[in-house]
């Protein structure tokens, strides 16, 4: 009698698991994505005091505009690239999805050229590929269709989180893709060139995501020598 008495126990325990477990799950998820939205959504005092400039300036010319997070917003792009005028909208820590809802700003500087580079705070806060897939092809439509060409960056990282590693490559590949159904679009293959067996070398890194001097020199050698190629 005990036996079978210990029997139903487990049953009936094994069953109110199988019951929960998909509930548990959903919760999980649903927390995940509130987290991942709020994360988005906070924006820090550097990022409202930059966007305060921004919508400041208003509109505004130049020969290169740049667009994206701190890859794009540390570099002192108006001595590394051969134009007139650059302009520098980069704000560190953007998602694609702050990128976004910034666009109308963004646009207030009109310039031939923009280049883009963005994704990696989207991946830290594990985004899918898809969600910041479909946000970049709503950015890159936007910007061809206000401006003139528009060189749109790989994404480069260093970490063990093979996850993230994997991500940066399919997403790499999606931009590329994107790029191509625009005539005025470029893929920048700069993960090509920095990387050595998938990972931001430290040759041209200081932090396994930002980029050193001489990691600036190489990009801005590309940029210079595709921008130049395209004007002709």
């Amino acid at each position: 009698m005990f036996n079978i008495t210990n029997k139903k126990k487990t049953r009936l325990i094994f069953f109110i698991i199988l019951l929960i477990t998909p509930f548990v799950f959903f919760q999980k998820n649903k927390l995940k994505h509130l987290i991942q939205t709020e994360n988005t959504n906070q924006k820090s005092t550097y990022y409202t005091e930059k966007v305060s400039q921004f919508k400041l300036i208003g509109r505004s010319k130049s020969d290169v505009l740049f667009i994206g997070d701190s890859l794009i917003d540390n570099a002192e792009w108006h001595e590394l690239i051969n134009a007139n005028k650059v302009i520098n909208r980069g704000i560190q820590g953007t998602t694609t999805e702050n990128l976004i809802t910034l666009l109308p700003v963004i646009n207030l500087s009109e310039a031939p050229t923009v280049v883009l580079m963005i994704g990696i705070n989207d991946i830290k806060r594990e985004y899918s590929v898809k969600i910041i897939t479909e946000n970049y092809e709503r950015i890159i439509d936007n910007l061809v269709s206000r401006h003139g060409s528009v060189f749109v960056t790989s994404l480069l990282l260093d970490s063990d989180n093979q996850i993230h590693l994997r991500k940066v490559i399919s997403l790499n590949t999606a931009i590329n893709n994107i790029a191509k159904k625009y005539p005025t679009a470029k893929y920048i293959d700069l993960y090509k060139q920095l990387t050595i067996n998938g990972k931001l070398s430290s040759e041209y890194s200081v932090d396994g995501t930002h980029l050193n001097g001489k990691g600036y020199q190489q990009w801005s050698l590309l940029l210079n020598n595709s921008i130049g190629n395209h004007q002709e």
